[in-house]
């Protein structure tokens, strides 16, 4: 089977507007969580978020060099900022293109296009659904992610479970007290090995599951089943063994529940868990961009043989003993493992390898 190829990468996020201001901040430590700047809500100076510090209207200029077009909204905003970096990263021209349908009529899509919406896991199975496509003869390639933006309805209905935090969240930290939101979007371009010869390459997909803990609307089982089992299809679906995954991008929200069963399910599947970090300490939960974000950051782990931390933990979840990776460094790594879960236990993890 022809291997799964990632030739071009885009991203935007509150800690910078590509992949390489991505990752000089992952580098340097710096989160983009803060207090709310653009957008008018109650919880302005109480709740921080990760934004993305542009305006709309600044962000439509840089894009089409005009005043806002009222059907644009700034998630589509996000998603054609990320999406044309990775197109002209990939170099593809605008005869192929699958996103959404702003981009569709920005570059002149011939191809399927599909929106996913499974909450937190949206653009972790978009990635899986266009590797899917590649491998079963489909497509050749496939254009993959997801955008997200602020929102008062989004805060207000985080707010009303109770999961926000007051400060910056604290992934896998005994005294953690919730998540903080963020925004922004990314895209990878896939492509299949045979059609992408002689291109530039990151990294490869090689394994990807999705499996559903079917246990509560927003919460996952106990025992941490769904992930568990998405990460364990993903690694049967690689060929690879448990002990050869270098490092995991987790969920890792901050909130109680998720990294105490996310935890319980690591310790289930691995003997030894590799080092392990969460990249929404840096850029916030970015909900239906999560996925996408941190399959960039993994990749980015493998091209440059190197891992970012999870800020602000301080002690270990008593009932599991786990200590997430707490500065940046480097490290030899060969396959990572990025976990994605979503509301109504819908849970996906992607394998990305060194090529």
């Amino acid at each position: 089977m022809s291997r799964i190829l990632i030739t071009g990468m885009g991203l935007i996020s509150a800690i910078g507007d590509s992949v390489k201001e991505n990752r000089n901040s992952l580098q340097r430590e710096r989160s983009g969580i803060g207090h709310i700047q653009f957008y008018q809500t109650a919880y302005a100076g109480k709740l921080p978020t990760a934004e993305v510090r542009h305006r709309t209207e600044e962000l439509n200029r840089k894009l089409f060099g005009r005043e806002l077009n009222p059907s644009i909204t700034r998630t589509s905003l996000f998603a054609l900022h990320a999406a044309t970096e990775a197109i002209l990263d990939s170099g593809l021209t605008q005869d192929y293109a699958s996103v959404t349908m702003a981009i569709q009529e920005r570059f002149g899509i011939l191809g399927e296009v599909s929106t996913i919406n499974t909450a937190c896991s949206s653009s972790a199975n978009a990635i899986l659904y266009g590797a899917r496509l590649i491998r079963h003869g489909f497509a050749k390639r496939a254009i993959v992610g997801g955008a997200e933006s602020l929102a008062k309805f989004t805060i207000n209905g985080f707010n009303a479970l109770n999961i926000l935090s007051s400060r910056p969240c604290a992934p896998f930290d005994r005294d953690r007290n919730g998540l903080n939101l963020g925004e922004g979007a990314a895209f990878l371009v896939l492509e299949k090995e045979e059609d992408a010869r002689g291109k530039k390459n990151y990294a490869s997909l090689t394994g990807f599951g999705n499996k559903n803990d079917a246990y509560h609307p927003s919460s996952n089982s106990p025992e941490g089943n769904g992930p568990f089992l998405a990460m364990k299809e993903a690694l049967e679906n690689s060929g690879l063994h448990e002990k050869e995954i270098s490092h995991i991008n987790a969920h890792g929200t901050g909130t109680e529940n998720n990294d105490e069963t996310e935890s319980r399910a690591m310790l289930r599947l691995f003997e030894k868990v590799p080092s392990f970090s969460s990249t929404k300490s840096f850029t916030g939960h970015t909900l239906g961009a999560a996925g996408a974000i941190e399959a960039v950051y993994s990749i980015l782990n493998l091209v440059h043989q190197e891992i970012y931390p999870s800020l602000s933990f301080q002690f270990p979840i008593p009932e599991t003993g786990l200590i997430p990776v707490r500065h940046f460094a480097q490290q030899k790594i060969l396959h990572v493992m990025s976990n994605s879960f979503g509301f109504g236990g819908n849970c996906s993890t992607l394998i990305f390898s060194k090529t």
